[in-house]
């Protein structure tokens, strides 16, 4: 059932995007700070989720598996620093179904289609990254910011308003583009 609502997300998203992309100007190659505020500032989460309300978050999002880092798959391996593997980090597999679709046909789009993708919770950043860069942003825009960053207008700030920026432009590549195989 909260795949369902996954995907209305996701669709609210785009939809959401659209709307809001048609006010920037179609010439500006360059967008500013300014510009991307007027647009996806009200989409910033604040405050930060903490590691274990995060986790709770993913988990009712998707279905995830903990994983030991020497069941990683060498091409997701690959897509890790190497510090990363060898730290006392958690990894879990993102289950392949419909919750997660999105995300493995964008990163099979540009990887091999018999690896997987993991999440990794990295303790010396307390950060969650993936190796899919879409699942990325996206785990960097529901994590959150804090208030004083967005006050503040922090690089944290900045990255998530240009994240957010990011994330609607590729969900708008993907349902424009087909990434079936050739």
């Amino acid at each position: 059932m909260f795949c369902r609502y996954l995907w209305r997300d996701i669709t609210d998203c785009l939809h959401s995007y659209v709307e809001k992309s048609k006010k920037m100007t179609t010439n500006s190659v360059i967008i500013s700070l300014k510009e991307l505020e007027e647009i996806h500032g009200d989409e910033v989460i604040s405050p930060k989720k903490a590691f274990h309300e995060f986790v709770k978050f993913l988990s009712q999002k998707f279905n995830l598996s903990e994983t030991e880092v020497t069941k990683i798959d060498p091409v997701a391996m690959g897509s890790f620093p190497q510090e990363w593997l060898a730290e006392k980090n958690v990894f879990w597999l993102l289950q392949n179904d419909d919750c997660s679709d999105v995300f493995y046909r964008h990163y099979h789009a540009r990887y091999f289609h018999e690896s997987y993708v993991y999440i990794i919770y990295c303790n010396s950043s307390d950060n969650f990254y993936s190796n899919c860069a879409l699942l990325q942003l996206y785990l960097t825009i529901q994590r959150g910011i804090d208030l004083e960053d967005i006050a503040g207008k922090t690089p944290a700030y900045k990255d998530m308003i240009n994240s957010i920026y990011l994330y609607h432009e590729d969900l708008s590549f993907m349902t424009t583009t087909d990434l079936s195989e050739e």
